[in-house]
């Protein structure tokens, strides 16, 4: 799946910081930091009756800190005053996104933000890996805080949720920042109800449709249905960080123990067996 309209590269990345700085921030919090897995870092600041009549947002970079782009996970989990901020604060992309692999991913689960692994704050924003993201805006948040905070002592703790991995939750750009206008993805606003009769649409009866099942090397399969060929590949994410794949052949990043076997069965069916470290898969 390629999307060639998109920026990439710096361009792509110039873009994302002017998301973040398209205004001067309200209060800077930390140009930049870096929280361990299950540890947490806190900011006591002080506002005036001033910036909070402005209704401020909080805004900031976040990823994953790892040497190659490897996905994401929800990871990041921001407290006000007490208060955990959550999907619906998110001002500046809609809640879900797609990766160029063709999947879907919501920005929010176990009360914390997805975090992109990723080595800097450019590469998801590409189009050269199937983990970069349809949408953009990989590691930017900006979120509606205003009704949070309060006149004089405020604190902000964001925890880095996941023990189990090594890798640091490296923050950037870490503010209050003038609220920009709420994303609205296409399709969440409503349109009026029709009127007037409703046209009778009735299915046609189906027809045989004649198709061959065509098992690949590596586990995957492939269907043919008169001049279409489809080919269907999975991938499995395993732990710190990479992707066992069922496809046509082994892929790079693969476990050396995943070996995917397939076999016929009595009844004309096929068994797929594979397995690596942490899973097997039947």
């Amino acid at each position: 799946m390629r999307h060639p309209l998109r920026p990439t590269g710096l361009a792509m990345l110039l873009t994302t910081l002017a998301t973040v700085a398209s205004t001067a921030p309200l209060l800077t919090l930390a140009e930049r930091a870096q929280i361990g897995p299950g540890r947490s870092q806190t900011w006591e600041f002080e506002i005036s009756d001033e910036l909070l009549a402005q209704g401020p947002a909080l805004s900031l970079l976040a990823r994953l800190d790892t040497p190659t782009l490897s996905g994401s996970t929800f990871s990041m989990r921001i407290k006000l005053n007490g208060a955990v901020v959550g999907a619906r604060r998110l001002l500046n992309k809609p809640l879900e996104t797609e990766m160029l692999s063709g999947q879907m991913l919501s920005w929010y689960g176990k009360q914390s933000f997805r975090v992109a692994y990723s080595p800097d704050y450019e590469m998801a924003n590409g189009d050269d890996h199937r983990a970069c993201l349809v949408d953009g805006h990989a590691y930017d948040f900006v979120l509606e805080v205003a009704d949070l905070l309060k006149p004089g002592a405020n604190a902000l703790v964001i925890t880095h949720t996941v023990k189990t991995i090594t890798r640091s939750l490296v923050l950037g750009q870490l503010g209050l920042v003038p609220a920009p206008p709420r994303i609205v993805k296409p399709g969440d606003v409503g349109t009026p109800a029709p009127t007037g009769p409703l046209p009778t649409i009735a299915p046609q009866e189906p027809g045989p449709v004649p198709y061959k099942l065509q098992m690949l090397p590596h586990g995957g399969f492939a269907l043919q249905g008169g001049e279409e060929r489809v080919v269907l590949r999975s991938s499995f994410s395993y732990p710190n960080v990479g992707w066992n794949t069922l496809g046509q052949e082994v892929e790079a990043g693969e476990e050396s123990a995943w070996r995917p076997n397939c076999t016929a069965t009595a009844d004309g069916a096929y068994r797929i067996e594979a397995g690596g470290a942490s899973y097997r898969l039947r």
